[in-house]
């Protein structure tokens, strides 16, 4: 690879490296909503909505640095309850980014109902089937992402905290968050006593 074909882009202290040969992901972890939050454990912990400005204040930092090389910007959900989000996606759009959902309804559907029933009767078929309609999921995410991402170009990933994209080897993904959500998340449970 040519040094002509690399561009170096300051992310806090570490340099990212871009080439214009391989296409490039930033994958974010979506933090919970308070709402989501309650539905799950059902109490907002008292450091729920400082924790939630760290978050989003790290992830808008870092990809204000890279917003006129990001070419696009995936989402799987509507923004318009994620203020943050919404915020961050609205900046990089403003800056050249093309905003493309990657929301399945039907397979997020699918997915929701056999994480309920794991819950609340879990069985080997139920978790059989839950793992098919991840992979659906994942196969539904990662098409549209290899269809529109170009080589040389950088899309930025914001999914479900609880869904795990899995990316063939031909693209580069960067994980950016200053800690997983799912981490937080079962602290919280940790500390309430619930599973």
């Amino acid at each position: 690879m040519s040094e002509e074909s690399r561009v170096e882009i300051p992310i806090g202290k570490k340099m990212l490296n871009i080439s214009d040969e391989e296409k490039t992901v930033i994958y974010v972890p979506r933090m919970f909503t308070a709402k989501k939050l309650e539905d799950i454990i059902e109490e907002i912990p008292e450091d729920f909505f400082r924790t939630v400005k760290e978050f989003w204040d790290y992830i808008d930092t870092r990809l204000r640095k890279l917003s006129i090389n990001v070419s696009w910007v995936y989402s799987d959900i509507s923004l318009q309850d994620q203020a943050n989000l919404s915020a961050i996606v609205d900046f990089l759009v403003k800056n050249g980014a093309i905003l493309q959902s990657v929301e399945d309804n039907f397979l997020n559907a699918e997915v929701e109902a056999w994480s309920e029933m794991i819950k609340n009767s879990p069985s080997s078929i139920v978790f059989e089937l839950y793992e098919e309609s991840i992979k659906e999921l994942n196969k539904h995410i990662v098409t549209i992402i290899n269809d529109t991402l170009k080589e040389g170009e950088i899309g930025v990933l914001f999914i479900n905290s609880n869904i795990k994209v899995s990316f063939p080897k031909e693209i580069r993904v960067i994980r950016m968050f200053p800690f997983h959500p799912l981490d937080y998340l079962n602290r919280q449970k940790a500390k309430i006593g619930t599973s």
